[in-house]
């Protein structure tokens, strides 16, 4: 309590209290009407160090060990596509887990249909697991939407060979 008038008897030390206490209701407010709690907040923390691990562990060609830190990203913040898009990339090495690949990458195309990047990851998967017509199609939407794309212009070419 001395505290509290000592730092409210200067002009100055009463500025600086003013100033946190509104910048403190005004976090709170944004935070209320953003919708994101501190719980929802570290879960996206979470999410996006989780895929950190996962995406470094793909790229060191261990597909099957980033596959428990992509789920988890995904488990966390189920409504980004690039999640989405890398675990399904991770699945789609196991043959056995292809369906699973297939409705992750979906996923990833149906959360941001107008990435070029996600369509082509599907085509690719497509064109692995020897979908050739599925390919096809996805190329064709992705160059729908990205006509200047050169690697799907390329694959499109391979496919119709």
């Amino acid at each position: 309590m001395t505290q509290a008038h000592e730092a409210l008897k200067s002009p100055e030390a009463r500025e600086v209290y003013d100033f946190k206490v509104r910048k403190e209701l005004t976090d709170r407010k944004n935070v209320e009407e953003s919708g994101v709690t501190q719980q929802s907040s570290q879960q996206f923390q979470q999410a996006a160090e989780c895929f950190e691990r996962g995406y470094s562990l793909l790229l060191d060609q261990e597909p099957e060990a980033s596959l428990q830190f992509f789920a988890r990203a995904v488990h966390f913040d189920p409504g980004n596509a690039r999640y989405h898009a890398y675990y399904g990339k991770a699945l789609s090495t196991d043959t056995q887990k292809r369906h699973k690949a297939e409705g992750e990458m979906q996923a990833a195309v149906k959360i941001d249909p107008n990435n070029p990047k996600y369509r082509l990851m599907l085509a690719e998967f497509f064109i692995a697991m020897k979908l050739l017509k599925r390919a096809e199609g996805e190329l064709t939407r992705l160059l729908a939407l990205s006509p200047t794309n050169r690697e799907a212009r390329e694959l499109l070419a391979s496919l119709q060979i």
